[in-house]
């Protein structure tokens, strides 16, 4: 029968001993892929069914899905087609349970984390969830990690600067985090939180860089840009087609035809389109206290070489920026823009010599708790770095490189210099995460 078939073949084929070798070892057994689909109905074992309900948990929370669809009865049948060997957990088990057991995984290692964790910046943000409620998340960063401490319903008090502060309080000793070396404090600074400043010996502020409002007035003016030319259709439709069209009121229809409205508005692109650039890059995750001042003297140096034919409005503008550099003139960002080594001479012009920023940086260790053999040190390598000689005479002026990434790479023999600033760069400039 098999050769009737082989001979009824358009293009007959020859049957040798390696074509009939080949056609038993597909007949003797499943392939390799066969074998695996095969392997799927075999029971499953604890280890892994435990492994795939938390999985299964895990895409519910980060989902956002009610914990009821455990319980659907199409989803479970599309499990049971899928993986019949793979039992599901009643939803009171998987609650219960597994997400008890992931919860005491979860916070043991947070706690195991937490203890050891240092040169941390602390930051907090509140919002208003679909009930009205007020959740506030506090979240500790570090360079590149983020972990989130807690998060509170603070629904039923009072949101003053005092509770707040205290409230920040339980939740770093709650997780095991001392802040008894705390140097900076990121605030608007009422008069509650200038108090709890001095009792906890918090030696700088940190201002608040990074506005919204900026965002908000570049998104109107880049829609006003975008839409120029629909503004005017619809004004020639109000004209041409008064039944179908409502009536565009005069003062709008003034704005519509004034096109030194639209080209002044092509202006305030130009000059808020380099502040939205700096925002965004001071809210990345590299970013660190040295690039504040380094995107302020960006923001002034592409403001300061554009053509504005409005009479006064580059000057002002440049006079806002200057003033909002003013704000930023604790010592704590002059000592990260002097460990910068593209912008050390530009922070030591600013501070008239280095001797100030040299003694700035003792006063940081001083707060860190350094030992005076280790200060000792810290002001010779401070020296030989501001002077540039040693080992700093020959050092990169990368404007690209992150001074987090040059500090990491220098390895020349000054440890307690690299050590000092692995930790000012530690500090998050932001609390973008957090938000």
């Amino acid at each position: 029968m098999f050769s009737d078939v082989v001979a009824g073949q358009d293009n007959p084929i020859e049957i040798t001993s390696e074509t009939t070798s080949e056609t038993t070892s597909k007949l003797a057994g499943p392939s390799a892929k066969q074998e695996n689909i095969l392997n799927w109905c075999k029971p499953i074992s604890s280890a892994q069914s435990n492994k795939l309900h938390s999985k299964l948990l895990n895409a519910i929370i980060y989902g956002n899905i009610s914990f009821n669809f455990i319980d659907n009865l199409y989803f479970r049948d599309f499990l049971q087609e899928l993986a019949p060997s793979y039992q599901l957990l009643s939803l009171d088990m998987l609650c219960r349970h597994v997400l008890t057991r992931m919860f005491s995984n979860h916070l043991q290692k947070k706690l195991t984390t937490m203890s050891i964790f240092t040169d941390a910046t602390i930051c907090l943000d509140g919002w208003t969830d679909i009930s009205r409620n007020s959740i506030y998340g506090f979240m500790i960063l570090k360079e590149h990690e983020k972990h989130v401490i807690d998060i509170i319903d603070l629904s039923a008090n009072h949101h003053k600067a005092s509770f707040i502060m205290n409230k920040i309080e339980e939740v770093l000793v709650s997780n095991g985090i001392q802040i008894s070396s705390a140097i900076t404090c990121d605030t608007n600074n009422p008069p509650a939180l200038q108090t709890w400043q001095k009792e906890n010996s918090i030696s700088h502020f940190l201002s608040t860089f990074c506005k919204t409002k900026w965002y908000l007035i570049a998104k109107v003016c880049l829609g006003v840009f975008v839409f120029e030319r629909g503004f005017q259709h619809c004004l020639r439709l109000s004209k041409s087609d008064k039944i179908n069209y409502p009536e565009i009121r005069e003062n709008i229809k003034h704005i519509i035809n004034d096109k030194y409205h639209f080209a002044s508005n092509d202006i305030l692109i130009n000059v808020i389109k380099p502040v939205v650039n700096a925002i965004g890059r001071l809210k990345s995750r590299d970013a660190t206290l040295a690039e504040v001042f380094k995107e302020l003297i960006y923001i002034h140096h592409e403001i300061f070489r554009l053509e504005v034919p409005i009479s006064g409005f580059k000057a002002y503008a440049l006079v806002v920026i200057s003033q909002r550099a003013r704000e930023f003139s604790d010592d704590i960002y002059f000592i990260t823009l002097f460990l910068f080594s593209a912008y050390k001479k530009i922070a030591m012009l600013r501070h008239i010599d280095g001797n100030s920023l040299v003694h700035g940086c003792l006063e940081l260790a001083r707060v860190w708790n350094f030992k005076k053999p280790e200060a000792s040190l810290l002001f010779k390598e401070l020296n030989s770095y501001k002077d540039g000689i040693s080992l700093f005479n020959h050092i990169s002026s990368n404007l690209q490189q992150s001074p987090r990434s040059f500090w990491a790479n220098f390895t020349r023999n000054s440890p307690i210099l690299h050590q000092f600033a692995m930790k000012v760069f530690a500090i998050a400039p932001h609390r973008a995460a957090c938000e």
